[in-house]
C-alpha cells in the first residue's frame, strides 16, 4: 500500500515505480492525518483522483493513464478535454 507522503515525495522527484503505479490502479493509496484521497473520475482509459491537504485544504488532481501508466498533475481551474 503506498501512502499519500511517499506518493508526493516520489512523484515530485519522478520516482513512481511499478508497484507504486499499481497501487494508484487499485486505489491502495494510504490516507493520513495530514492528507485524504478522493476518486474524481474513474474512466476506461484514466482515471482522476485528488489529494486534499487537510491543514491548508489545498487540493492536487492528478491523472492517472491506464494504457501508458503515467502520472500527470492536473489544474481543474482551466478546462480539460481528453
Amino acid at each position: 500500500m503506498l501512502k499519500v507522503e511517499d506518493f508526493l515525495k516520489k512523484y515530485n522527484k519522478e520516482l513512481l515505480m511499478f508497484n507504486d503505479k499499481e497501487d494508484i490502479l487499485q486505489c491502495n493509496i494510504k490516507e493520513s492525518q495530514k492528507f485524504k484521497v478522493e476518486n474524481v473520475e474513474d474512466a476506461e482509459d484514466y482515471k482522476i483522483f485528488k489529494i486534499v491537504n487537510l491543514e491548508n485544504k489545498r487540493e492536487e488532481f492528478f491523472l492517472f493513464t491506464k494504457r501508458s501508466w503515467n502520472v500527470f498533475k492536473i489544474d481543474y481551474k482551466y478546462p480539460i478535454f481528453l
